[in-house]
């Protein structure tokens, strides 16, 4: 019985000495923001290409799309520094007065490389099967790493900057970190629909300029000040 009313009484003294800890934390709290951002240029270029077939049942639509992608591969796995991946592959139905009158099938193939030269150059070859859906340049994960990890010290610098103005300002005589997030994000370049363009010069390698991107890091935090 003594050791439980001791163990009480030691679980009581913790849980005043948190509730304390908290009720400090409850006043002269400033929450504040600070980001920095930079333009960085673009080193990859990413294209999605469409193959499509229209058949009477869904095998033979789905046939003819599996060898044009096989044929599409083919060309592919002769270059290097290109990597692909396939993806959303579907069959629908097509109909007319509530009827199926034949099938539709498709399958997409994402295309990345920095070697931006090459990979135009494929993509004119492979219009020949593929339709472009979509091609955008993005900034690759080295180069976005090496940003964000300068653009996140800016950002602190500017936080810490922001609260000793704000300490000095509101007369207090110092302040404490009371939480921290560092968010990393970036304005995505834009996409360009290839759709209309693609179909009046189909063998065509698109002309393409890899411009910037936008990367930014915010920090967001709490401080306590004291007075």
């Amino acid at each position: 019985m003594k050791k439980i009313l001791t163990t009480l009484l030691l679980c009581i003294i913790w849980l005043g000495h948190a509730t304390a800890a908290e009720e400090n934390l409850n006043y002269h709290l400033v929450t504040l923001q600070a980001q920095a951002a930079d333009t960085v240029d673009n080193d990859l270029l990413a294209v999605t290409m469409t193959a499509v077939a229209e058949a009477n049942t869904a095998a033979e639509a789905a046939d003819t799309v599996n060898e044009t992608m096989v044929r599409a591969a083919a060309l592919i796995g002769e270059i290097d520094d290109i990597s692909y991946q396939t993806m959303n592959y579907q069959t629908t139905p097509r109909h007319q007065n509530r009827a199926i009158i034949g099938w539709s099938a498709s399958q997409q193939i994402s295309l990345k490389s920095k070697d931006i030269e090459t990979l135009t150059a494929l993509v004119g070859k492979l219009q020949k099967l593929l339709n472009v859906s979509a091609m955008q340049f993005e900034v690759g994960p080295e180069r976005r790493k090496k940003a964000h990890d300068r653009l996140i010290t800016e950002a602190l610098t500017a936080f810490s900057e922001k609260a000793r103005l704000v300490t000095a300002a509101l007369g207090a005589k110092d302040f404490r970190l009371v939480n921290l997030t560092i968010d990393e994000d970036g304005i995505a370049p834009l996409r360009r629909d290839f759709g209309m363009e693609m179909a009046l010069s189909r063998a065509a390698a698109p002309e393409v300029a890899a411009g910037e991107s936008r990367v930014s890091v915010t920090v967001r935090g709490s401080i306590q000040l004291s007075f």
